[in-house]
């Protein structure tokens, strides 16, 4: 299994080129503010077209060594020996 975290800003904006794989799953959480998540999950669609997406809202999260809670962050999987659908 491939796992690479991901840190995504409020307007969406996603580096697929960060992510050394291609992913199977991306799980997201971002800011309670639906502009941010909706922002988050079409700039992850667009990077990442073939994977499923999964997201919701947090309060606050960790990316890296610091709290954030204006952002979002994610982690983008591929699994070994498994399918997702």
């Amino acid at each position: 299994m491939d796992v690479q975290n991901l840190r995504i800003s409020k307007d969406g904006v996603v580096r697929p080129t960060d992510v050394r794989f291609e992913p199977q799953l991306i799980l997201y959480f971002s800011s309670p503010s639906a502009a941010v998540g909706d922002a988050v999950f079409k700039g992850l669609r667009a990077g990442f077209p073939g994977a499923h997406i999964i997201g919701c809202t947090t309060g606050g999260h960790f990316a890296g060594a610091t709290i954030a809670d204006e952002d979002a962050v994610a982690a983008a999987i591929r699994f070994a020996d498994a399918r997702v659908r």
